[in-house]
């Protein structure tokens, strides 16, 4: 997806503004978005607008929980992850994964009953092998696991990865590197966010503490042309969250207010 933007302040509204839609709508039907499927040129002015929705149609509707999900195209086809549980705090979610090729007629791919709670499917696709990363809470913590699918049929078995009690979220590969943030679900002192990386999607190794201590949640990612990598972080603690930055090798961070909430959904990667 290309969307071209001139300001932080407009990349803040747009991912506000799909946050909003997603999970008023997607939750659980299929929604054609003006720009989202394909690649678009939208210039900051049309991106100003609300964006328009050009179709509905319902993929799952079973009477549970479906939510939480993850949307991408690999190889020709679509792909939808998501949770499916009794209810949205419940301790008995699992994870879907359906395929399709023309976003009417879906085919079940897999699912997944890692450990207790498994919930927040992130898929990343690469030119050989699509990832799947799930977070399960189970015996009080939260682990994070990947599986992943070199031919769309088969997936290996579901692997922890990174520290115990860290949660992955939303991967991106950039340059021919993986790169995550995780952080910790705790009290709000003990919370924090790492900058994470890793060579083949599995094995993941701490780069940096983008910032502790202060109720760090959900962290996504966003690599500038310049190499500049943008942080957005969501709290526990105040509404707004906060924008991070940092530059090659991304060991010191610097901050500045968000300036809106900074929603738990994947960073949008823009070029002009």
């Amino acid at each position: 997806m290309r969307i071209g933007v001139s300001s932080d302040k407009a990349l803040i509204r747009f991912r506000d503004r799909m946050a909003t839609k997603m999970k008023a709508k997607l939750i659980f039907g299929l929604i054609t978005v003006v720009g989202c499927v394909g690649e678009s040129h939208a210039s900051a002015e049309e991106l100003a607008l609300p964006a328009t929705a050009k179709s509905v149609r319902k993929v799952v509707s079973d009477g549970r929980h479906n939510a939480f999900a993850a949307f991408t195209k690999w190889r020709g086809d679509y792909w939808l992850a998501f949770r499916k549980g009794t209810g949205h705090v419940s301790r008995d979610g699992d994870l879907v994964v359906l395929r399709t090729e023309d976003t009417k007629q879906w085919h079940d791919s897999t699912k997944f009953d890692v450990a207790g709670d498994d919930r927040d499917a992130q898929l990343l696709p690469t030119e050989n092998r699509l990832f799947l990363y799930i977070n399960s809470l189970h015996d009080g913590r939260f682990d994070a696991f990947v599986s992943y699918t070199d031919d769309g049929t088969t997936w290996s078995k579901p692997q922890q990865i990174y520290r115990d009690g860290f949660i992955l979220w939303k991967p991106v590969l950039h340059e021919g590197k993986y790169y995550s943030g995780a952080h910790r679900p705790s009290s709000n002192d003990r919370r924090e966010a790492h900058l994470v990386a890793s060579t083949d999607g599995i094995v993941w190794e701490k780069i940096s503490t983008i910032r502790a201590g202060q109720g760090e949640s959900e962290t996504t990612l966003l690599f500038a042309p310049d190499k500049k990598l943008t942080a957005f972080l969501r709290s526990q603690i105040n509404v707004g969250g906060a924008i991070l930055e940092s530059t090659p090798p991304y060991k010191e961070w610097k901050q500045r207010p968000a300036g809106s909430t900074c929603p738990d959904t994947p960073s949008t990667h823009l070029t002009e």
